[in-house]
């Protein structure tokens, strides 16, 4: 359908369209085999809702593709600047498209659509990317069904589909505030005969029962799918949808594969797909700028689990591998950070997160670093918490993650000491003593309160039912220039810092010293 590497030194066939006006217009050229735009052309964001979202800058679309329906675009991609670039299919005008955008400055990645001129978020994280790496980004539109991946991993949790879809458009590449964004060899091809549609590819699941979903295109009438579970045949289905439901499946890591057949059962080659998914526990990562973990982490060799499932850096890929290789079954620890977060945000937001992990089973829970330079009350003390102190805000998550309802099992953790008003600020002389401390020693008290009110939650109470807690281990190291050896600041843990919190939470979760 499509495959423009930039090697002629032109872009023909490709249509520039500047929407922003702010050091406009754009600078759209070919430089050393890639699609190049150098200026920094934007708009302002500004207002609510739609205006809000849109984010318009520049862009190329491809004018020969306006009738594509389903369809694969794959484009190479970098950006030297920290603003927004992506991709857009489905192009019919400047008001009709899909759009993938990722910001680093912002920290974002996005699957938005405008349609009628009216934009929506289909899906987001808060992923930024590096700059000066290459990214493969590969999008996949079937019908009303679309899916976004980077570097072969699947973004927004899994296939997306839309109510109200842009049925047909052509592709083009986008930048917004960005004078320094590439674009490499832009493929667009028919989407592959036969995938695997659920469970995800590296998916982990809790349940033992899991519904395998196959998509197929172009089938003929007599053909049908086989589907193989861990190298064994189970099932042919010759009745679209193509589905099979395996019940019973232990804990541990499965493989799928699928093959189209014919009526005798012959596979015909090469249609097939293949992916291993896992069935294990699922934590969650709930918390500030200490959970979301940032630029903090200096150790790079544990940034990812084993199992590739978890990746950023910080405890969470660590607290992977520690409980994988306790239990022998796989986990998965994802990270719902944000910098800032009081005890107060974590209330409002808990739910929200909870409905983007309805198979949570653990939910960690780190706050109060910043509620105590906030000097928010502590609440501690007999009764009903008062509104507004760290106790309140702190039984608002616990009742939302509602143990008794729904199993899941928070999970808190003493706060770990301050050691400045500000992350890059002068170290407190003495930390010990500091109100923001005594604070915290407040809240670490009230956690052990919760538990009494709340038994089937976990806390990380440190000795003697553990060896040690956030606010001890901390505390009780040396320091070098105020500040404890394993923080990169006064409020943020290093990597070194973060493989001790992996061990603290891992055997918080266990119940006993993490091997």
């Amino acid at each position: 359908m499509l495959d423009d590497d930039f090697q002629d030194g032109d872009f023909a066939g490709w249509a520039v369209v500047d929407e922003g006006t702010i050091t406009a217009p754009s600078a759209w050229g070919v430089a050393g085999g890639a699609l190049k735009q150098s200026s920094n052309i934007y708009s302002n964001v500004e207002g609510t809702g739609t205006a809000a979202l849109a984010y318009l800058g520049t862009y190329a679309w491809y004018t020969a593709g306006t009738n594509w329906t389903d369809y694969q675009v794959t484009v190479p991609l970098k950006s030297t600047d920290d603003d927004a670039l992506g991709v857009m299919v489905r192009f019919q005008d400047a008001n009709n498209y899909y759009r993938f955008s990722w910001d680093q400055q912002r920290s974002y990645r996005r699957l938005m659509k405008v349609q009628g001129g009216t934009w929506t978020v289909l899906a987001e994280d808060s992923v930024p990317y590096v700059k000066n790496r290459i990214y493969q980004v590969e999008i996949n539109v079937q019908g009303d069904t679309l899916s976004v991946r980077v570097d072969g991993e699947l973004l927004f949790g899994g296939f997306i589909t839309d109510s109200t879809p842009i049925l047909a458009g052509s592709v083009g590449l986008y930048c917004w505030g960005n004078n320094s964004s590439f674009y490499e060899d832009v493929e667009v091809t028919a989407p592959a005969g036969i995938s695997i549609l659920s469970p995800q590819h590296g998916s982990l699941t809790t349940s033992p029962d899991v519904t395998i979903l196959v998509g197929v295109g172009s089938l003929p009438p007599s053909w049908g799918v086989e589907f193989v579970i861990d190298g064994l045949t189970l099932n042919y289905d010759f009745t679209p949808p193509f589905e099979y439901t395996n019940y019973g499946l232990a804990p541990a890591e499965h493989t799928v594969d699928v093959h189209m057949v014919d009526l005798g059962y012959v596979r015909q080659y090469p249609y097939s797909a293949s992916i291993s998914f896992g069935v294990g526990d699922y934590l969650v990562a709930f918390g500030d700028s200490i959970t979301r973990v940032g630029s903090h982490d200096d150790v790079a060799f544990d940034n990812i689990s084993s199992d590739g499932r978890n990746s950023g850096g910080g405890y969470q890929p660590i607290l992977n591998d520690l409980l994988t290789n306790e239990r022998g079954y796989p986990h998965t620890v994802l990270t719902e950070g944000v910098s800032g977060d009081e005890s107060f945000d974590g209330a409002a937001r808990i739910d929200s997160v909870l409905a983007r992990h309805p198979e949570a089973q653990w939910i960690l829970v780190l706050l109060g670093t910043n509620d105590a330079f906030g000097t928010r009350p502590s609440g501690i003390g007999p009764g009903t918490p008062a509104p507004g102190t760290y106790e309140y805000y702190m039984q608002q998550i616990i009742d939302a993650i509602d143990p008794v309802a729904t199993g899941r099992i928070p999970v808190l953790a003493k706060v770990p000491m301050r050691f400045g008003d500000s992350s890059q600020g002068a170290p407190y002389p003495n930390p010990e003593t500091h109100p923001a401390n005594l604070l915290i020693e407040e809240y670490n008290a009230v956690i052990d309160e919760l538990k009494l009110r709340n038994p089937l939650i976990e806390v990380m109470t440190g000795p003697p039912a553990q060896s040690d807690n956030f606010f001890t281990y901390y505390r009780d190291l040396p320091r070098v220039n105020g500040r404890p050896i394993e923080f990169d600041d006064n409020l943020h843990v290093d990597g070194v810092g973060y493989q001790s919190m992996a061990w603290l939470w891992c055997e918080t979760v266990l119940g006993y010293v993490c091997p």
